[in-house]
């Protein structure tokens, strides 16, 4: 039979794989023919294709990289010209460019170039079949993915599980183990190889064995079992209680199981024992008396000696809430008081809303205390904790106290002034001393040391209104101080000052000290800096900070010498400066230039009450 070329052609492009007709013209391998099925899966037209450069109409992407792929068909194709043999390529990503949108679509094929010969032997044609395979690419993508997490995930379950400090196990139908974590080592002191294909039974001690299988038969019929307790024989002969949780899988036919070491279970329940033990003791003998009542109804869960020691009744006087104010508080009246007092605490909910001080009660005998109660809300258990301490010895000691301190108050006061008052004779006679003195150098020591004791009597002044020992307002005492000293050493000088101060509070063994330095810095300052000057200008700061106090004087006169360390060593201010520097366990220096000088002092301030004695 002559079959046509029109019917080979026909033939041809119908047939249901895509394939292509390339001439062997290396390396252009024009485009002679393409059927059908290559058309619908390029979204091609035959006149777009046929008579084209291969490489030209599917140059493949070269995104990624996956140029390589058309190296890949053209080296195939180049092959089968040097071997005269069919090549394949099972699998090769061969990207499609759609023409309607130029992006490349991800493609895999599965590619035979097989040679068409003419009847002289010659290779003329090439012919590419593809098989698209993409589907199957991705499925198998998918697949290793999958196996790969799964095997991801096997091992990280089985390190869970061999990290976990529970057995974890599973048993056959016939009551054999198959499997169980390397927590059986540390437990059974057997190695999971060990016990694997062996019954579970065997290792149970004889006395559990009977509740053991009693249990199996329930786990059997499919009702889960959790908390059961047997005891297991140890590899070593020592027997370990296990706490199981077991549920059976009729479709694994498998029982999955865990096991908890019950020794620290065990423990746990003697720990806790011996913690109720104490907290029971300890509550018992508390200096303080502590009472549990339930809110719904007010009974009494616990009473301990103390809180019926304090208000004086037998604990079984005291059940409940409603017999307890009946019993304290017997005056009608004022029993009412104290329950609308308690009730609107206990509704606000606050603890801190729950103290009540000072609060009268009567005692079985009849005799009236003092007391400080607090209650303490416990909501998630539906309980109230009441406490109670006995204050009436404390009060008496108050009322004491308190009339004493007013005594020793009126004391110090009376002391300080007449301290003050005595100050002032001995700078009267000093002054009259002052005006007899042939001597200039004389004359100038007794000013000064009039001038140090008239700083304290003004602190001794300031005391004595105060009536306050521990905390003076030394920013009252600078400013007096100042006052003080300009009306006797700038009396015919126009010197401005500026005060910067901050509310600080020193005790008297501060002050003191602290003034009298204050007081040879500004003496030294009005006397020397401005020699020769009419005008000036003198900054005085003080503040305090984080516990610690800080007073800087700074003047804009002619500056220290250069050789006042070494002149001024043996001077009586400049010792003086020094010691008190020390007494106040702080640090001071002076810093001189041109612009004047700055002296700064800074100490730690001390927090306490009454004074102590002043070294």
């Amino acid at each position: 039979m002559n079959i046509s070329a029109s019917h080979i052609l026909a033939v041809f492009r119908n047939l249901p794989g895509a394939t292509l007709i390339v001439n062997a013209d290396q390396p252009d391998f024009t485009i002679y023919e393409v059927n059908d099925a290559h058309l619908r899966f390029t979204g091609l037209k035959r006149e777009n294709i046929v008579g084209k450069k291969m490489f030209d109409i599917f140059p493949g992407s070269t995104e990624k990289g996956l140029s390589d792929s058309a190296r890949s068909l053209k080296g195939s194709f180049e092959k089968v010209l040097y071997t005269g043999e069919s090549d394949q390529l099972e699998t090769l990503r061969y990207d499609i460019e759609m023409p309607d949108t130029g992006e490349f679509v991800e493609r895999h094929w599965k590619i035979t170039n097989t040679p068409v010969f003419d009847e002289s032997g010659k290779i003329i044609f090439i012919a590419n079949s593809a098989k698209d395979v993409t589907k199957r690419v991705r499925s198998e993508k998918r697949n290793l993915l999958y196996r790969e997490k799964l095997l991801k995930n096997k091992k990280k379950l089985d390190s869970i599980l061999n990290h976990s400090p529970d057995i974890i196990c599973t048993i056959d139908d016939e009551g054999r183990f198959v499997q169980l974590n390397r927590a059986v080592k540390k437990i059974l002191k057997y190695s999971p190889e060990e016990l694997e294909g062996k019954k579970y039974i065997n290792y149970v001690t004889p006395e559990d064995v009977e509740k053991t299988n009693r249990a199996a038969a329930i786990i059997r019929n499919g009702r889960p079992l959790h908390n059961f307790e047997n005891r297991y024989i140890c590899a070593d002969g020592g027997r370990v209680p296990l706490i199981w949780s077991v549920r059976w899988d009729s479709e694994d036919q498998l029982m999955y199981a865990t096991a908890r070491n019950g020794t620290e279970k065990v423990e746990a329940e003697r720990e806790l024992r011996e913690r109720r033990e104490f907290i029971e003791t300890t509550l018992e003998n508390l200096p303080i008396g502590i009472a549990v009542n339930t809110v719904s109804d007010g009974s009494t869960q616990l009473i301990n000696k103390k809180f019926s020691e304090i208000y004086g009744w037998p604990q079984e006087k005291l059940q409940n809430v409603e017999m307890f104010f009946e019993r304290v508080y017997p005056d009608p009246e004022y029993r009412e008081e104290i329950q609308k007092m308690v009730l609107a605490g206990i509704n606000t909910g606050k603890p801190e809303k729950m103290v009540w001080d000072n609060i009268e009660i009567t005692t079985q005998k009849g005799e009236k205390k003092n007391i400080t109660a607090r209650n303490i809300p416990i909501p998630d258990q539906g309980l109230m904790i009441s406490t109670v301490l006995d204050i009436t010895k404390q009060k008496e000691y108050e009322r004491e106290l308190e009339s004493s301190v007013k005594e020793k108050e009126v004391l110090l006061a009376e002391i300080h002034h007449r301290v003050k008052n005595n100050l002032a004779v001995v700078s009267s006679l000093m002054q009259m001393q002052v005006f007899k003195a042939e001597d200039e150098q004389l004359e100038k020591k007794l000013y000064d040391s009039m001038f140090r004791i008239n700083t304290m009597a003004t602190i001794h002044e300031i005391l004595y209104q105060s009536g306050s020992f521990s905390n003076m307002n030394f920013s009252e005492i600078i400013k007096k101080l100042i006052t003080n000293l300009q009306k006797v050493w700038l009396a015919d000088k126009n010197i401005i000052h500026n005060i910067e101060e901050e509310p600080v509070q020193l005790n008297i063994n501060q002050a003191i000290p602290c003034a009298l330095l204050v007081n040879e810095v500004m003496s030294n300052t009005y006397k020397h800096a401005f020699s020769g000057r009419e005008k000036g200008t003198v900054d005085v700061k003080l503040r305090g900070e984080n516990g610690r106090v800080f007073v800087e004087i700074n003047d804009n006169g002619i500056g220290l010498p250069e050789d006042f360390e070494t002149k001024e060593t043996d001077s009586l201010g400049i010792q003086l400066i020094r010691v008190l520097t020390a007494q106040l366990k702080g640090e001071s220096g002076f810093k001189s230039s041109q612009s004047g000088t700055s002296f700064k002092l800074s100490f730690d301030k001390i927090h306490t009450g009454m004074p102590e004695s002043v070294e």
